[in-house]
């Protein structure tokens, strides 16, 4: 298994380097600096854990893969909906960490590709928009610039349906990207509940490790071998594109980190 060392040791930089941003942002807990704690329906919501349950409409590039299905005359895969669950904080600048998992698949008679990514992600708030508008309006919402880091394993599965053979191959990516998220607050003062819509963009695409092969039935083909294009390539998940989020928020527990 051949890994890009380099780029594996540039994406754990990256990772931690966000996560390290993200607890700086978060500042210090209330009363801490000779900050006193405010009792406003702001602080009420302070150093308490936040989980937040998310369903999205995801369409990665994958043009790489897209084009070799095309090639072979099939459909190419196109987006689908990520599902996502999330944990962190909730004061000034929350940061959060999130699981997801995104399907797709291409489909004809005779073959079928289907992709799976498991996502680690990790982000923050940047700044609140929010803040620029009067308070009787801010108490009801957040507008969020959001920055986020993600760490990316993939599945692919290649399914021969006339011979009932398969190819099962993985690989692993980092990606970077930023957003807008807007959170509603539909109860005045009590922002123990929310809910939200929000848009990311990601702009940045890492491949670690291309696709390798893990297991397989048909004659000739070995682990590890990689996973080649119609042109020879070695194959890698390219996750560029647009997330359109909406989810829910809970805030009802002390905050656990």
């Amino acid at each position: 298994m051949k890994i890009n060392k380099g780029l594996l040791k540039l994406s754990t930089i990256i990772f931690m380097l966000v996560v390290f941003l993200m607890n700086i942002f978060c500042g210090p807990p209330p009363g801490v600096g000779g900050v006193v704690s405010q009792n406003t329906a702001t602080s009420s919501i302070e150093n308490k854990t936040r989980f937040s349950f998310n369903i999205c409409s995801y369409k990665p590039s994958l043009n790489m893969i897209n084009e070799d299905l095309k090639y072979y005359g099939l459909d190419p895969i196109g987006g689908s909906s990520l599902y996502t669950i999330g944990i962190g904080t909730s004061g000034k600048y929350p940061v959060v960490l999130s699981f997801s998992y995104w399907l797709g698949s291409s489909k004809s008679a005779f073959f079928k590709e289907t992709i799976n990514m498991y996502i680690f992600g990790v982000g923050g708030s940047l700044w609140n928009i929010a803040k620029l508008f009067p308070k009787e309006y801010s108490d009801y919402f957040n507008l969020n610039w959001i920055f986020f880091a993600r760490d990316i394993f993939s599945t692919l599965k290649d399914e021969y349906l006339s011979s009932n053979t398969y190819k099962f191959c993985t690989a692993f990516n980092l990606d970077l990207g930023t957003g807008f998220e807007l959170e509603v607050f539909p109860i005045k003062n009590y922002k123990n509940f929310s809910v939200c819509l929000g848009l990311d963009f990601i702009f940045l695409n890492l491949p670690i490790l291309s696709f390798e092969v893990m297991d397989s039935n048909i004659s000739g083909v070995e682990v590890a071998d990689p996973y080649k294009n119609h042109k020879g390539e070695n194959m890698v998940l390219e996750t560029n594109g647009n997330i359109l989020k909406i989810w829910i928020k809970f805030i009802f527990l002390k905050f656990l980190f």
